[in-house]
């Protein structure tokens, strides 16, 4: 467990569960949480390099501090949450502070840029290493995924946000010819092959489940 810092108002929080929509992890987070003290701001982006982690800030330190002692481990949707005391301050109370200094966005952008890039990398190096240690073959090397399954108001808006969140996404569209059917496009076979193993029979509704497949265009 982390250690006792002091004046530390904000949990970093990760392991969340990765499938949950971001305005529901909002008010989940909310709920839990602010049970131990008065929030003033979280955050829960769901791009690719922040998704499944949030940061918690608390009005008070020591509130901050018991959330941390009593949520340590708590499973939520089915995960169990691991939290420790965020490194930097955060705005909300370096304002309150006056220690406040504006950043510049430019250099922001393109520090998440660069993260997200070597992100990207890195998780795809480790996904090939592991499918060539499998000696795992598909029948298609392809980098487009054909889904089925999908309901009859599905826009490619819609598909986009299934599929965004891995890496390598190219665009989505639908299918001109076969109803209820969308066509993927990724920038090579691994990153494709990483979105069907993720989205393989994920359940859009109480009657709709995908069904992907590798495809030629």
């Amino acid at each position: 467990m982390e250690s006792t810092r002091a004046n530390v108002h904000t949990l970093y929080v990760n392991n969340l569960n990765e499938k949950v929509s971001s305005k529901e992890l909002y008010t989940a987070l909310y709920s839990v949480f602010s049970t131990f003290g008065k929030i003033v701001d979280i955050v829960a982006a769901k791009t690719y390099k922040l998704r499944g982690q949030a940061w918690i800030v608390f009005d008070s330190a020591a509130d901050a501090e018991r959330a941390l002692v009593a949520l340590q481990g708590f499973v939520f949707y089915n995960k169990p949450m691991s939290i420790c005391f965020a490194r930097a301050t955060s705005d909300v109370i370096c304002k309150r502070e006056g220690s406040y200094e504006k950043r510049d966005p430019g250099v922001r952008l393109k520090r998440k840029v660069e993260n997200q890039e070597r992100e990207y990398a890195s998780r795809r190096n480790t996904f090939s290493t592991r499918l060539e240690d499998s000696g795992e073959q598909n029948e298609i090397s392809s980098n487009f995924l054909l889904v089925q399954g999908l309901p009859d108001a599905t826009t490619p808006q819609m598909l986009q946000l299934l599929f965004q969140q891995f890496p390598g996404f190219t665009c989505a569209t639908l299918s001109e010819n076969k109803p209820r059917t969308g066509l993927i496009e990724f920038d090579a076979h691994v990153s494709a092959l990483y979105a069907l193993r993720g989205l393989q029979g994920f359940r859009l509704n109480a009657t709709h489940s995908l069904l992907i497949s590798f495809t030629t265009r």
